[in-house]
């Protein structure tokens, strides 16, 4: 939950606590890769990479749940909320499209 008190932290103490934070973000990390790890019994490359992703993907989930958000309270400009009404009446190509168009699909 963040509190006010993370809002009124400068910048200095705000990457001390992130640094002071890290070994018990690692530690959660290891904890979710190795819970992961038990569902497979069977582990190869691939599936310990892809274990590794998604422990990752998980740990910066929460830590996002926790992190302030930096544009509160901040408004657009109006020319990007101008460019992003406009945008919406744009065409749209899918990812698929791009990637025939530019050969990547290859």
């Amino acid at each position: 939950m963040v509190t006010r008190v993370t809002w009124e932290l400068t910048n200095d103490e705000r990457r001390k606590l992130a640094r002071d934070l890290m070994s018990e973000v690692l530690a959660e990390f290891e904890q979710a890769l190795f819970a992961l790890q038990e569902t497979e019994t069977d582990t190869t490359v691939d599936t310990t990479k892809s274990n590794a992703r998604q422990a990752m993907l998980e740990v910066i989930w929460e830590i996002e749940q926790h992190t302030p958000d930096p544009d509160r309270g901040l408004e657009l400009r109006p020319q990007v909320t101008d460019r992003l009404r406009s945008a919406a009446h744009e065409s749209r190509h899918s990812l698929e499209d791009v990637l025939k168009e530019s050969g990547l699909n290859d």
